[in-house]
């Protein structure tokens, strides 16, 4: 990379989240952290680097795959790796001053330039969802929503994607489109977790055997409610 795609200036250390999350929300594209470096305990030196999610080598959706309730296959999306080369690293360190004290700053190295479009709404759909709305859909699995009522809670409504998209001034990013597919797959996530009480399928089969001696009951799954009970006889 060329010096003059890079940009470098300080943040106090407790404003770089902040920052790192606004600048996200505004392009429309999210940085993976990749790595920490330590350098000086005493002084608590260290890096954090983040890489642009498009960076990597681009790969082709092979086929389909079989998922949800029914097994019916489900086309793979067009992956989002691009070969991006933008990233940007945050050195925590202190800065000493004419007098000899020390301020803790954050010295922040960009490289800002994509080789991709940022903020566009046609590369919406390759995007990653932030961990805040991951975090929401699976509080409202857990809280006993639906599918269809994470969906319906979450959805953009019609009259503010026209407002958006005529320019008011707000960027677009991928939490404003929740699909489906977000949400049953967070759900699928929580339904393995709840069903299996081992990794490895005969031992949690072997383990539920034994609790349904213990307990004289069972456990079932709600297909209706999407919920899981359990009867004891």
């Amino acid at each position: 990379m060329l010096d003059e795609d890079v940009a470098k200036f300080y943040l106090l250390p407790d404003r770089f989240e902040a920052w790192r999350m606004e600048h996200q929300r505004r392009i429309s594209t999210n940085f993976v952290q990749k790595r920490t470096y330590k350098y000086n305990d005493v002084d608590n030196q260290y890096r954090l680097t983040f890489a642009c999610q498009c960076a990597g080598k681009k790969e082709e959706p092979k086929g389909g795959i079989r998922g949800g309730v029914s097994g019916k296959p489900r086309v793979r999306t067009q992956g989002m790796k691009s070969g991006c080369r933008s990233m940007f690293s945050a050195l925590f360190q202190p800065l000493i001053l004419a007098d000899g004290s020390k301020v803790p700053v954050c010295l922040v190295e960009y490289h800002y330039q994509h080789n991709h479009s940022v903020g566009d709404i046609t590369d919406l759909g390759t995007r990653q969802k932030s961990t805040a709305i991951k975090s929401t859909i699976e509080r409202l699995i857990l809280q006993g929503s639906t599918i269809q009522r994470v969906m319906q809670q979450l959805t953009m409504d019609y009259d503010k994607f026209t407002q958006i998209t005529r320019g008011n001034g707000q960027q677009l990013s991928r939490d404003d489109f929740i699909t489906y597919e977000d949400v049953y797959n967070i759900w699928h996530k929580i339904a393995t977790r709840a069903m299996r009480k081992d990794k490895d399928p005969v031992l949690s089969a072997m383990r539920w055997m034994e609790e349904f001696s213990r307990n004289k009951g069972f456990t079932f799954y709600d297909e209706e409610d999407k919920t899981f009970g359990q009867y004891y006889g």
